[in-house]
């Protein structure tokens, strides 16, 4: 894809910013941010600086997605799952430790009724092989999310035209892999739970 063409100066560029101009709800503005940082691109405001509301300045302020958005490795983001509804890119980032990278992963919920989708994984399935871990953080609020094996299960709700945005940074002790070891990347490795029927209508 054109990720092979992005790096140093030379970024590949999907077009401005539309955040806060009315066309997005917050959880849309967050996707659009989200994937852009993802994607390594020119962040470009097409905002008017003068009146754009609290909320959506937040998300163009945002110092944990700048800091993806300008990682020093420079790699853009792949997309490795495409479900119906759920999106999954990864894109390596800093710091490294053995060879291997810290990742951000980025859950896109192209799913428009109403209700988030849970998508629940372990760390392996989506390429995260470091043995002694891996310290998880959403990236928006910041927040630890607690530290995760290869093995262990991730599992988190996704907003309906939203993102789940995680950092997962390597923890650098020793016995690591080889950063350099193929993982297996496939639909296989993410569980989707789609909602059920809610209030008096029967589940079917």
């Amino acid at each position: 894809g054109f990720g092979a063409f992005a790096g140093p100066g030379h970024w590949n560029d999907p077009d401005m910013l539309i955040i806060g101009n009315f066309g997005l709800s917050l959880d849309q503005s967050k996707a659009q941010m989200a994937l852009w940082c993802m994607f390594a691109a020119p962040l470009i405001m097409s905002a008017d600086l003068r009146s754009i509301r609290p909320e959506f300045q937040e998300i163009l302020l945002n110092r944990n997605l700048i800091k993806i958005d300008q990682d020093p490795m420079g790699v853009q983001a792949k997309r490795i799952i495409k479900e119906e509804y759920i999106h999954v890119f990864t894109r390596p980032i800093m710091p490294v430790y053995q060879r291997n990278s810290s990742m951000a992963v980025a859950f896109l919920n192209r799913y428009n009724q109403g209700t988030p989708l849970k998508v629940k994984f372990t760390l392996q399935a989506l390429g995260l092989t470091h043995p002694a871990g891996y310290q998880a953080y959403e990236v928006f609020s910041g927040t630890p999310l607690g530290l995760f094996k290869p093995g262990d299960t991730f599992s988190e709700s996704v907003n309906p035209t939203g993102v789940l945005l995680v950092r997962f940074n390597v923890v650098q002790q020793s016995g690591g892999v080889d950063g350099n070891k193929k993982a297996q990347n496939d639909a296989e490795g993410i569980e989707i739970i789609y909602p059920g029927l809610s209030g008096w209508k029967t589940e079917f």
